[in-house]
């Protein structure tokens, strides 16, 4: 599943890619640009692997396995375009084609993301030097911490030299804000909002990111101005565990009744870890299922909370937000 600022999109068990919300900018992939508040089946696209949402853009990785490797892999987007976020080699205006992002030649261990108008990937390159690509617009130093283009650019970059990186690479987890960057248990970018931890700071060249407790491993994504994460106890099946956000709240999206900022310490919003979880602008979405021979069980398991004005918690019609897990209806 996979969130934009007002739209949503989830992968089905056969890898086809459905969206819903917002869709003034062909973020929604379909050849006319009307907002649609249920679950529409994007054309043209197969074998889906994951799916992420920009502001007005979406991006899908697809690709195809031989024995457990994968022989054919793309990052693919659609949508608008003002700040190079589809990585085209220009900017400006929307495109509701779908096109593969040019990035350079990756091997294994991919991992990516999209921001309000920004993305990045790392992975292991063929080229040793290489370590990651970011693009689109780094204002707030969301696609990097301390180099690459102020602005924009409608071409992918390497914010960091291979030098930069110490420990385990890649990360295990790359999560992008409206303007700030999640990788693994470390953030930085814009925190107008706490989104990255207990401390307001209008911008974080680099910090530590809140952990919402004890637990074994973590998983975590970014909203535009919330983040959440996913804990699974150790030594337990992968669904035990707690599900915690913090940041922004104005619509409910953090899943508390009281409207507002929410800092840490984070509050957990369930006593489950999800499979994954998408978080939008103002809203939040997590999919439960974790039996991926469950052919049927995804259409009840992908869960929605937050504003709706757009049809962003895929009910069939718009409404006032929602501050608890709400199932998507699916079409039958």
């Amino acid at each position: 599943v996979g969130a934009g600022a007002e739209h949503t999109c989830a992968v089905s068990t056969s890898r086809e890619l459905w969206c819903w919300g917002r869709n003034d900018r062909g973020q929604l992939g379909l050849s006319e640009l009307v907002d649609t508040p249920s679950p529409t089946r994007v054309p043209g696209l197969a074998d889906v692997i994951s799916v992420d949402g920009g502001e007005d853009f979406t991006c899908a990785a697809v690709g195809t396995q031989v024995e457990g490797t994968w022989a054919t892999w793309a990052l693919r987007c659609w949508g608008g375009n003002a700040f190079g976020q589809l990585a085209a080699g220009s900017s400006g205006g929307f495109r509701v084609e779908q096109a593969d992002v040019a990035l350079g030649s990756s091997v294994n261990n991919r991992v990516w993301g999209l921001g309000a108008f920004h993305g990045c990937l790392s992975a292991i390159f063929a080229d040793p030097e290489l370590k990651m690509q970011c693009w689109g617009l780094n204002t707030d130093r969301q696609a990097s911490s301390s180099t690459g283009p102020l602005g924009g650019t409608a071409a992918p970059f390497v914010p960091y030299p291979a030098s930069a990186w110490t420990g385990a690479f890649p990360p295990g987890s790359v999560e992008l804000g409206a303007a700030y960057t999640l990788f693994d248990l470390r953030g930085w970018g814009a925190n107008s909002l706490g989104q990255l931890g207990p401390t307001i700071a209008a911008n974080e060249q680099e910090r530590d990111v809140v952990t919402p407790g004890p637990g074994g491993s973590h998983s975590q994504w970014a909203g535009w101005t919330h983040s959440c994460r996913g804990t699974h106890t150790t030594f337990k099946p992968a669904h035990v565990g707690s599900f915690a956000c913090w940041g922004d709240n104005a619509s409910l999206q953090v899943g508390v009744d009281d409207n507002g900022v929410q800092i840490a310490p984070p509050t957990t919003i369930l006593t489950f870890n999800p499979a994954t979880a998408a978080l939008g602008q103002r809203h939040t979405c997590i999919d439960m299922l974790w039996d991926a021979t469950d052919a049927a069980g995804w259409k009840t398991s992908v869960k929605c909370w937050g504003a709706n004005d757009y049809g962003q918690l895929g009910q069939g019609a718009v409404g006032d937000p929602v501050g608890i897990p709400t199932t998507v209806l699916f079409p039958d």
